[in-house]
């Protein structure tokens, strides 16, 4: 200690030496002044060319702690200045070291013993924190065996002595704190790895990046002793990329080793393979090592390698084989090591058994717009005034972040006219580039896939009407014996080109659309007649002019009203062209032609033609592998005569076929799903061999104003029946049990229904709308019967909902998709029925739960009798449900939503209904109230007379077995009579 205290006062002695003498010499000190107020000095952020400067003193630290930290500073790819190593013979000294200084991202100061012992080391501090404080330098101090409190009061002279005060009270790391100068030299690169990649994150320009680096930080929290597979999966363009580079740039200093491997390289080439795995090896190893062998990795490398937590991302992933092929398996790896994969193809992640996959989906328009911006103008001036052309090029980009970077880049710094020509181009052809980088998706299909893919973006998903996965198995397949349809849709989804929705319907991105117009353009870009599909005017015309092409075309489709092409119709039905699977013709009102169309003899899958100008199909018309038809609007009297073999047909639509007389036998058509014959007006009946098809789910007569009987049902499947506005039936005899809704809406003449007897075989029904609206004629007996089988649907309907084990996401769902949540049953009358619990003639009820068993699930069915309706203007109006609220003064409400249709009524209507997202809230309030009232609003746009009467009733699993056993003990009671 004493000799201590004796080192210290020589060093004050020598300082004041120092300072007096320099004082002197002022003129011959070699550093520079600066002068921040100088208008000559160019006070910009100075050039980085270095990440860490170390200020150091020699003498400490020089032969061991300093060439350790070195070495470690090389091994983690750190640049250090380091003065002994970097300065070059014959440069300045001084004005190199301030240079250096200058242009780190960080300066380390190594404070040791004898550091204010050297005037270079206080300098460098003081032009060290000039950094911090000009330009923001990050400071990092090392107290190398001394504390702060020895480093802060070292020097006499003023400027020094407040440089050492400032530095020693920055955060630091303390020598003490560590066993030795191995622990020590990594706590310092750890730290110093942080800071760096704090700094080289920068996501200005990158909109929305946050919370999805949040994201997958959040997917790599989880399990952290594991080793984990994480994946980032999407269509090409959409920010896979970016975020795997950010997510690694910022998590990169946490892991022990890491390593990016960018998608450029070719890892189908043995070789390439090889020299990627030895450069990923050697990198997180710290060494150079050898492998020999593409599909394997010698056992030193998985021996180290297994000690060591890492960090690996492989970007742009296209093969399964390739995760093992480089890493092996995921054992190798050390405790806690993440490996990263990006892909388009999310088999990828599923075959390698992927921990989580997260996948990247498109912007919003809004997030879009204001990526456009920050790379379309260089300042906000121009913003305003070309915000109409901006929202257009958005638009057209659909959220994907490649094409608005792309379109963004090729406007920049052009005028109007430009931009106008710009998005007139973007019709005919994708952005080059864009295409490319989508293409290479496309490219990695086989021969099936690639037909597949061209067919759904240039035809079947054209229409902008949703096509089912079932239906595209039938229409896409070569020939009976095909399955393979269902597993190529699943490769395309995996590779992000389709969209399978939860409903089983097919969709594609704009921007992926529009690269198959190109494929398929390219396929003979001069020969229009070479391609195998058209569906540009200007391109059949041409097509046409070339006999020998045509019988290789597969689809076509004509969609412009134009004087040109209705005189190009006649010219093409007369060719007979072999290989057509799809023909979609559009709006021809004036469109006539002498005979039938050639091509309908061959083997069409998919025939849509809006306003067929024609009395009927062609006699030769083969249908056999027809899938759909729809000739919406036709002309027609009649499809055909006799029977025809159609045992692919799934859907056809004759909707708005005005003058249709009747239906051919559809006997063998016995996959047929959908019958759609809407405003058929002529239509007096349906023939006999509907309802016998097996697989018929939807029947729609709405509008049938001709139509004056059914037939009796033998639907086996049949869900949805529709015959609104069929002013002449009188009667609907039993129909199926399957039955979801019949919308029986203002059938005038209607008179009769008949439903299964006994009355207890209405307990298999599962019907969730059943609508008799305006049907004002209905005999006081039918009535009855509707009232009870109202009560048998409603009760089954609300018991199988009361059962759902989560109901939160029923309460908070959208208003638009309540319908899906709700069993809605309408029909004339004028009081509550009995059977509801509670009843009332005013707005209110209070309701008593005190008899109530606890914590039972308690689902409420609501009835209101409506009296007069004359607002056209809206198709469905509003019934406000509010409590009295748990705390005083303050009501909680619901809303349930009543379709009405666009009609006037002039009498009274009882509608049912158990509406679950209402149940659930009040089910919820009902757990902490054994009391409390209900009060219903109307629309106030409504009559005050409109609401006439209003009743309750509480269903529970008990009271539904009750009501059961009252129906049962009804129906034996009365065969005993």
């Amino acid at each position: 200690m004493l000799n201590f205290c004796g080192s210290y006062s020589f060093i004050r002695v020598l300082f004041s030496f120092v300072s007096w003498l320099f004082g002197g010499l002022k003129g011959a000190e070699e550093k520079p002044t600066t002068d921040n107020n100088d208008p000559t000095i160019d006070n910009n952020d100075p050039q980085i060319k270095h990440d860490v400067f170390v200020s150091f003193r020699g003498k400490d630290v020089h032969r061991g702690f300093l060439s350790h930290l070195t070495e470690a500073f090389q091994r983690r790819n750190i640049d250090a200045f380091v003065a002994d190593n970097n300065l070059e013979k014959g440069e300045e000294i001084w004005p190199s070291l301030v240079e250096a200084i200058e242009g780190s991202s960080i300066s380390l100061v190594i404070f040791s013993q004898n550091y204010a012992s050297s005037r270079w080391c206080l300098e460098e501090l003081v032009t060290i924190l000039e950094c911090r404080e000009k330009y923001g330098t990050y400071v990092l101090p090392v107290f190398y065996y001394v504390e702060p409190t020895y480093v802060r009061h070292q020097s006499e002279v003023q400027r020094w002595r407040r440089a050492l005060n400032l530095a020693s009270c920055l955060a630091g790391i303390n020598s003490s704190k560590f066993s030795g100068d191995a622990e020590l030299v990594k706590e310092i690169v750890n730290e110093v790895l942080k800071r760096l990649v704090k700094q080289s994150i920068n996501t200005k320009g990158l909109v929305g990046i946050d919370e999805k680096i949040a994201a997958i930080e959040s997917l790599m929290t989880e399990e952290p002793k594991q080793t984990r597979l994480i994946g980032i999966w999407g269509m090409g363009g959409i920010g896979k990329t970016t975020l795997a580079e950010e997510v690694f740039n910022k998590l990169q200093s946490e892991y022990e080793g890491s390593y990016f491997a960018a998608s450029e390289t070719d890892r189908s080439n043995k070789h390439e393979l090889i020299s990627l795995k030895e450069k990923m090896f050697s990198k997180l190893l710290g060494y150079d090592v050898k492998i020999d062998t593409p599909n394997s990795l010698p056992k030193g490398i998985v021996r180290r390698i297994g000690c060591m937590k890492v960090l690996i991302v492989l970007d742009g992933v296209n093969e399964s084989e390739q995760l093992e092929k480089l890493l092996g398996t995921l054992d190798n790896f050390g405790s806690g090591s993440r490996i990263i994969v990006t892909t388009r193809d999310e088999q990828v992640l599923r075959a390698n058994k992927a921990d989580k996959i997260y996948q990247l989906k498109e912007f919003n328009f809004d997030k879009a717009l204001e990526l456009f911006h920050l790379n379309a103008f260089k300042t906000n001036d121009r913003v305003q005034e070309y915000k109409e052309l901006s929202k257009r090029v958005v638009d057209y980009a659909q959220g994907i972040p490649l094409v608005v970077k792309v379109l963004a880049g090729l406007l920049h710094g052009k005028n109007k006219e430009e931009w106008e020509s710009m998005l007139g181009k973007l019709k005919k052809m994708p952005p080059k580039k864009v295409y490319k980088v989508m293409k290479l998706s496309y490219d990695s299909l086989d021969r099936k896939g690639k037909q597949i893919f061209l067919d759904l973006a240039c035809f079947f998903l054209r229409t902008h009407v949703a096509v089912n996965v079932d239906y595209l198995k039938s229409l896409l397949k070569d020939d009976d014996s095909d399955n393979s349809v269902a597993f190529e849709l699943g490769r395309l989804k995996d590779k992000a080109l389709i969209t399978i929705s939860d409903d089983n319907t097919v969709s594609i991105h704009d921007s992926l659309q529009e690269m198959a117009w190109e494929i398929v353009r390219q396929e003979s870009v001069e020969h229009p007649g070479n391609r195998s599909r058209l569906w540009e005017l200007n391109d059949i015309c041409e097509a046409l002019k070339n006999d020998k092409v045509k019988e290789a075309i597969r689809s076509i489709r004509i969609h412009l009203p134009t004087i040109k092409e209705q005189k190009l119709v006649p010219q093409i039905l007369e060719i007979n062209m072999s290989k057509l699977e799809v023909f979609v013709c559009g709006r021809y009102d004036e469109l006539t032609l002498l005979k039938g169309p050639q091509f309908l003899a061959t083997e069409l899958r998919f025939l849509s033609w809006y306003q067929y100008p024609l009395k009927s199909l062609p006699e030769n018309f083969s249908a056999e592998k027809l899938v759909i038809l729809k000739l919406r609007n036709g002309r027609m009297e009649k499809l055909w005569d006799g029977v025809k073999n159609m045992v692919n047909l799934k859907q056809v639509d004759l909707s708005r076929s005005q003058n249709l007389k009747k239906l051919p036998d559809l006997s063998k058509a016995t996959n047929l799903e959908v019958l759609l014959l809407m405003s058929c007006s002529s239509l007096t009946s349906v023939h006999p061999s509907i309802y016998s098809l097996p697989k018929l789910v939807k029947l729609d007569l709405l509008c049938c104003t001709s139509l004056t009987t059914l037939g009796s049902s033998n639907f086996n499947q049949l869900l949805h029946l529709d015959i609104s506005f069929c002013s002449k039936l009188r009667t609907i005899p039993k129909l199926p049990l399957s039955l979801e809704t019949l919308n029986a809406r203002e059938c005038q003449s209607l008179k009769t229904i008949l439903f299964p007897s006994p009355a207890v075989e209405q307990l298999k029904e599962n019907r969730k709308g059943i609508l008799f609206w305006k049907c004002t004629n209905l005999d006081n007996q039918t009535l009855e019967a509707i009232g009870l089988n109202v009560r048998m649907n409603v009760m089954n309907y609300a018991n199988q909902n009361i059962s759902t084990p989560c109901h939160n996401h029923v309460e908070h769902c959208d208003d638009d998709n309540c319908d899906s949540y709700s069993g809605v049953y309408v029909y004339p009358g004028i009081r509550v029925p009995k059977w509801l619990e509670y009843k009332t003639r005013k707005d209110s009820i209070i309701i008593d739960l005190s008899s109530a068993p606890p914590s039972l699930l308690i689902g409420f069915i609501f009835c209101f009798v409506l009296g007069k309706y004359n607002n056209t203007d809206v198709d469905r109006f509003e019934v406000m449900i509010t409590i009295d609220g748990e705390d005083e003064g303050k009501n909680i409400s619901v809303p349930i939503y009543i379709d009405y249709g666009y009609e006037k009524t002039e009498s009274d209507h009882v509608c049912v209904m158990y509406e679950q997202r209402c149940s659930t809230f009040l089910n919820n309030r009902a757990k902490n109230q054994t009391r409390f009232k209900i009060q219903v609003t109307v629309e106030e746009a409504l009559s005050h007379k409109f609401l006439k009467g209003f009743g309750v009733s509480l269903i529970n699993r008990s009271t539904y077995k009750k009501f059961i056993q009252e129906m049962q003990l009804r129906e034996s009671q009365y065969q005993f009579r």
